[in-house]
């Protein structure tokens, strides 16, 4: 097999945002979303986000008018974050059509707005958009510059979704290369990430690059086992790119194996696929995986057929990697069918472009060669002409040559032994310096508790000093009994790649490993591994200083464990506060047009929602907002609730204010917060209503959180009491009772302060209220599902990169 199907999976990451639900629904709520827009940067971003959706269903056409739209409207406005987005989703879109050279005019454009604005994860997804191009094209030093430009930028802006992106494409390089193992250590870091980001696309496609590895080993088995797990949630996801690839790739697999049936099978589901999505990059590599299962198979003209077709395709889009592979199969295919001449053709044509990919350069030197060569043969011919003429200067001239040789001959002698007595003096003088170096060094390690173990430059045990005897009970005898060089002593996984990287970078490793000493004792070990460098800047030794560091690791244990011990506390903590909520079934049998979204700041919640049906017509709500967060506002959380079901349960109250008075009596009397030099005091704030489904009336009382109705598009606020409950210690202390007849399609809204007092977006500010009633004014007419959803992503949004500062609760119903 000539070709795999990696790049296809290495742009995905670029290109794909994590999602798991189905893109068809993600298109219609941006619709819903762009309908209420005003003409502002939110409408440009919905733009722009519809196009990439159209991208991820492979309507290129559709996507194409709405990135052309989010450009034209973005320059309107001025909206240069607008106007960059709609370039790079341009050079998404002309890279599935397989125009390279428009797709990196696209991309070229979106990074220098992204400069001129500093927006960092932007520049990083350039970058990466960029190496795609240029690996495609066979320039893998450029690609590799922008990866690793796109990687740096991405780990200064704490990029979690583009770090493992640039990873991911970096180790296609090395894949690209033959460097396996760093390749495996790249696309293993990439699924470590997306595992812990929940990013269904960036899983499957680790999984599918980690395949490709595996099969370019010969280890079929487990080729096969990540190439499946890749399908299997490609399905799951709709991710109908990388559905093709697993495909192709398991197809690979089955070529590999002499499989050509099952292959054909898995490339024709591949091939389908990509002429779905129009990919024609994708449909070129499988019709040469196809042409060449056939060509195994002795089907020559369906061989034929299609490497033909692919190669038209390769040559249509620039694609010099798959003019390659197409050119040496159809020379395999000649040199089958016993057409050699066609076949040395063909080869001469792959190895042209394979010249021209790996070294421009190497044309040139093979040119010159000829030409010498070329000249080389007239002058022989000349010689030959005058063949008569030099015969008689020929006796003459042979013994001056002689002569000229041997006087050469001896003066070159000299000339080596001379300078072979200064490379022995000064390779002398050097190791003298080193061992003068190491003397110095070796008194100084022989003053400090610490271990010091000094290696040859590849690694060889030399010698070590009484700190490391101290500390591990072994010397340098007892060390070499148990092997000659650090690799083969060490307790360390990782130190062969350790010593690698302190020798290929001339620079200290640090790491850790667990080791046993000479007596059975177990002892943490935190090494510095540092090179010795000579004036040349080559490496004659390898210095390994040891510092015993159990006691540290065992505390660092110990706390780990505490804190292991908390958080499972706090865990088992947040079942019981859920199970004694309302269930979502019990909420929708009572009020089922409705949402409800709780986000605590820690695993445990202040905030919280309460539900009693007090008939099958009359229902009471409440959002209520404890005292702090975390583990506190979570006990005052499981008070409040116990003491709302005694309230109206056990005394039968069901006015909202008199609940709210009971409530604050009942908080002073249990907190016993009576003492007036107490300045700490303890309560909560409350939105509560009831609503009567028959007579459509709403009653409300709030302490400090608002009620608010969006009705035919206007918002009116239920205001609160400017008081909390459980603050004052005047149990006559009383709250407002508001009466509102209500109508259908009526919104209401019951909040805690957290959303809009959460910071965040370009200064760090909160989002305050006034946005927040905008917010719900835009959103309020979608379904109650999609409502929640805005909410949630304007937040995360919003916090971005910030701490979350308090426990988030909103709840709407429509009448």
């Amino acid at each position: 097999m000539k070709k795999i199907f990696l790049p296809l999976c290495i742009i995905f990451i670029v290109l794909f945002q994590n999602s798991v639900s189905a893109q068809r629904d993600r298109i219609d709520s941006l619709l819903n979303v762009l309908k209420i827009c005003t003409e502002d940067s939110s409408k440009m971003n919905t733009l722009n986000l519809l196009c990439r959706q159209y991208i991820n269903v492979g309507n290129y056409e559709q996507a194409m008018q709405y990135a052309h739209k989010a450009q034209q409207q973005s320059r309107n406005i001025n909206y240069q974050k607008g106007i960059a987005d709609s370039y790079n989703n341009l050079g998404i879109i002309y890279w599935y059509h397989g125009d390279y050279e428009k797709a990196l005019d696209n991309y070229l454009n979106a990074l220098k707005i992204r400069q001129e604005i500093g927006d960092k994860k932007g520049m990083g997804s350039s970058y990466g958009n960029i190496g795609n191009i240029y690996e495609q094209q066979g320039n893998y030093e450029k690609a590799l510059d922008n990866y690793l430009k796109a990687l740096k930028i991405q780990e200064e802006a704490g990029d979690k979704n583009g770090i493992p992106n640039s990873y991911n494409n970096i180790g296609g390089i090395y894949f690209s290369h033959g460097n396996y193992e760093k390749a495996l250590d790249s696309f293993l870091k990439c699924l470590k990430i997306f595992e812990e980001l929940g990013n269904a696309r960036g899983v499957a496609v680790s999984y599918n690059n980690i395949g490709d590895i595996y099969r370019r080993q010969g280890k079929f088995e487990k080729a096969l086992d990540n190439y499946l797990k890749s399908l299997k949630i490609s399905e799951e996801i709709k991710f109908k790119q990388l559905i093709a690839s697993s495909y192709g790739n398991i197809g690979l697999v089955y070529s590999d194996q002499g499989n050509y049936g099952k292959a054909l099978d898995n490339y024709f589901n591949c091939l389908k696929i990509s002429e779905e999505t129009a990919d024609k990059r994708g449909i070129g590599l499988t019709m040469v995986n196809i042409g060449v299962a056939y060509l195994k198979l002795d089907k020559y003209e369906e061989a034929y057929n299609y490497l033909s077709q692919s190669l038209i395709l390769f040559k249509e889009i620039g694609n010099k990697n798959g003019i390659k592979d197409v050119y040496s199969s159809l020379s395999d295919l000649y040199d089958k069918k016993g057409d050699y001449k066609q076949a040395f053709q063909y080869h001469k044509l792959y190895a042209d472009i394979k010249d021209t990919i790996l070294n421009e350069q190497s044309s040139k030197q093979i040119a010159e060669m000829a030409t010498k060569y070329d000249s080389g043969q007239k002058d022989k011919a000349i010689q030959l002409l005058n063949k008569d003429k030099e015969r008689q200067e020929s006796i003459a001239v042979e013994e001056k040559r002689r002569q000229r040789i041997i006087l050469f001959s001896v003066l070159g002698f000299s000339f080596l032994v001379i300078l072979f007595a200064i490379f022995i003096y000064r390779s002398f003088r050097q190791k003298q310096r080193l061992n003068t170096e190491l003397e110095k060094l070796s008194i100084v390690a022989s003053e400090t508790d610490n271990g010091v173990l000094i290696c040859g430059s590849k690694g060889e045990i030399e010698w070590c000093n009484a700190g490391f005897t101290h500390i591990l009970g072994y010397t340098v005898e007892d060390l070499k009994r148990k092997g000659n060089t650090l690799e083969e002593i060490s307790t360390s996984p990782e130190i062969k790649s350790l010593i690698h990287q302190s020798i290929e970078n001339k620079k200290p490793s640090t790491y850790q490993a667990l080791n046993i000493t000479k007596d059975g004792k177990r002892r943490w070990m935190q090494s510095t591994l540092t090179p010795i460098l000579d004036k040349q800047g080559n490496i004659k030794k390898l210095v390994v200083i040891d510092m015993d560091v159990t006691q540290r690791k065992q505390a660092d244990d110990e706390i780990k464990q505490k804190n292991q011990n908390i958080t499972d506390s706090i865990n088992y903590a947040k079942r019981i506060q859920q199970a004694i909520l309302p269930s979502d079934e019990i909420i929708k049998s009572c009020i089922p047009d409705s949402f409800i979204f709780l986000k605590p700041k820690n695993i445990v919640s202040g905030d919280f929602y309460w539900m009693h049906a007090i008939n099958k017509q009359e229902v009471l709500l409440a959002a209520v907002d404890c005292t702090g967060h975390g583990v506190p506002g979570a006990l005052m959380s499981m008070m409040g609730y116990n003491l709302l079901q005694q309230i109206v349960k056990e005394h039968h109250i069901y006015e909202p204010a008199m609940i709210l008075n009971e409530l604050s009596s009942l908080v002073i009397e249990s907190l016993r917060q009576t003492d007036a030099s107490d300045p700490v005091k303890d309560g909560m704030d409350i939105s509560i209503c009831k609503i009567n489904y028959q007579t459509y009336e709403l009653e409300y009382a709030g302490a400090h959180n608002p009620l608010y109705l969006i009705r035919k598009g206007i918002l009116i606020e239920a205001k609160a009491d400017r008081k909390s409950v459980g603050f004052s210690a005047a149990k006559s202390c009383s709250f407002s009772n508001h009466k509102i007849k209500l109508e259908k399609e009526d919104c209401l809204y019951l909040f805690s302060d957290g959303y809009a007092d959460q910071k965040g977006g370009p200064h760090n500010e909160k989002i305050f209220y006034q946005p927040f009633r905008d917010l719900l004014m835009r959103i309020h007419q979608l379904p109650m599902k999609q409502q929640m959803q805005q909410l949630e992503k304007v937040f995360f949004e919003w916090k971005g990169e910030q701490e979350q500062i308090d426990d988030i609760l909103v709840i709407s119903v429509r009448i």
